[in-house]
C-alpha cells in the first residue's frame, strides 16, 4: 500500500503535464485514482516513504521536506542550500536513506554536492539526526568525492 500511495506521490508531481484520462488507473480488479498531493516542489530529488509513515523529499537546491500522505502538510526539515552546489547538469542534493534503526537513533544520510573554496566541486556522504521536527547535527562520513 504504501508503495502504491508512494506511486501516486509521483505522478502528481507531474500531474500538470500528464493527460486528464491519467488521473484514474485500473489494475486487475483495483481502480487507482490520482490526486494532488502537492505541487509546489522545487526538482525534487529523492522521494522516500519513511519508517514514521511520512514521505521524505529532497529538492536539488538543499532542502528536505516532510509530508503527511494524508493531509498533504509539508514541514521543512533541512535547508541545506547555502552549503549545496546545484549549477550543471545533475549536482545538488541528491540521494538519501534511512538508517535501518532509524526509529530509535533518527539517522538519515544524505548526499550532496559542495563547492570549495578553489572552485571545485565535490560530493559529500552525511548523517544527520532527525531532533524536534528539523535534521540537525550533521557529521560527513565521506568528503571530497570526485
Amino acid at each position: 500500500m504504501k508503495r502504491i500511495l508512494l506511486l501516486f506521490f509521483i505522478f502528481s508531481l507531474y500531474s500538470n503535464i500528464l493527460p486528464a484520462q491519467f488521473e484514474t488507473w485500473q489494475i486487475g480488479q483495483t481502480t487507482l485514482t490520482g490526486s494532488m498531493l502537492v505541487d509546489d516542489l522545487e526538482i525534487p530529488w529523492e522521494i522516500l516513504y519513511g519508517p514514521d509513515d511520512h514521505l521524505w523529499v529532497t529538492e536539488r537546491q538543499g532542502r528536505v521536506w516532510r509530508i503527511n500522505e494524508e493531509t498533504g502538510d509539508k514541514q521543512l526539515v533541512l535547508d541545506h542550500v547555502e552549503q549545496v552546489t546545484q549549477d550543471g547538469t545533475e549536482p545538488g542534493m541528491l540521494g538519501m536513506a534511512f538508517h535501518p534503526d532509524f526509529e530509535s537513533n533518527q539517522q538519515l544520510f544524505i548526499v550532496y554536492n559542495w563547492t570549495d573554496q578553489n572552485g571545485n566541486r565535490w560530493e559529500r556522504l552525511s548523517s544527520f539526526e532527525y531532533l524536534n521536527q528539523e535534521l540537525t547535527n550533521e557529521n560527513t562520513i565521506l568528503d571530497s568525492i570526485s
